[in-house]
């Protein structure tokens, strides 16, 4: 499934067959904007938007506004791992990272990094933070915690 906002952050094109047809799905009312969108298994579909966050586990038909465990607000990035079947989700101003095993039913927090961190994602089994001051943080392969990467290269 290919999904993506439209330019008037009001609907979602949806495509079942990489991207020859597309359904137009309306979102929210009170959705203003999108900031990022993750694409699960068996329809789901996960949103960051200015709002908080959204899940839709049919296809866009229904969405479920998510307040507990994670901000009610500004949602910079979302981002779905089906290797680990991982949710994550940052959002403004926040220093930790938010994580879900069951599609944003439940969430983990990870500890503060020290700085607010705008996207992440995985590397290596660790996560990887990008924040605005601070540069690029790296978990420790034995902590829970960001810290900043030394000593990394690019493959």
């Amino acid at each position: 499934m290919v999904v993506a906002p439209d330019t008037s952050g009001r609907y979602l094109l949806i495509s079942g067959d990489g991207g020859e047809h597309w359904q137009t799905k309306p979102l929210p009312d009170y959705v203003t904007a999108v900031s990022a969108v993750a694409v699960g298994p068996e329809g789901k579909i996960a949103l960051a938007t200015r709002e908080g966050a959204l899940v839709s586990r049919d296809a866009g038909d229904t969405w479920e506004h998510l307040f507990v465990g994670i901000p009610s607000r500004n949602m910079l990035n979302i981002v779905y791992y089906a290797d680990a079947n991982i949710l994550m989700v940052t959002a403004l101003g926040s220093e930790k990272v938010f994580e879900s095993s069951d599609f944003g039913a439940t969430w983990t927090a990870s500890a503060p990094a020290g700085s607010p961190i705008l996207r992440v994602l995985r590397f290596d089994g660790r996560l990887l933070g990008a924040t605005a001051f601070d540069g690029v943080l790296l978990q420790n392969s034995r902590e829970v915690s960001l810290a900043p990467a030394s000593n990394v290269t690019a493959r």
